[in-house]
């Protein structure tokens, strides 16, 4: 329900021409990371087109966050804020071009490992 209306919330506020850039030259679509090798080994910093496409992108996601703190579990919660206040690093760093492109997609993709390793636990933990 929450993944959901997160999800709908970004889609009516993003731009999809927008979306097409940030998915091909910015961040790998996490399912996809073979086919997307090329933006893991990039050394290219953003240019100032893709800074403003970037920020868009991080506009929007940041209006829709609230939805995260409607998860049942405080744990969970925690996860979210703990998850966006590192990737938001990673925004701040490809904006300010502290950061390449690739570094970027592998800290992204970590953080991604670890957001679920954390919820993995938080599930494991459940009563059964």
């Amino acid at each position: 329900m929450i993944k959901k209306a997160t999800s709908s919330c970004i889609k009516q506020l993003k731009s999809p021409q927008d979306d097409l850039i940030i998915h091909e030259q910015i961040f790998a679509p996490l399912g996809k990371i073979n086919k997307y090798q090329y933006l893991f080994d990039s050394e290219d910093t953003l240019s100032e087109e893709q800074v403003e496409i970037l920020k868009n992108y991080v506009d929007v996601r940041r209006q829709c966050r609230f939805y995260y703190y409607q998860m049942p579990l405080k744990e969970m919660v925690q996860a979210y804020v703990n998850f966006y206040a590192e990737m938001d690093k990673v925004y701040d760093g490809l904006i300010s071009k502290d950061l390449t492109i690739g570094v970027a997609n592998q800290k992204r993709f970590g953080l991604n490992e670890s957001l679920q390793k954390q919820f993995n636990a938080i599930f494991n933990d459940l009563p059964k």
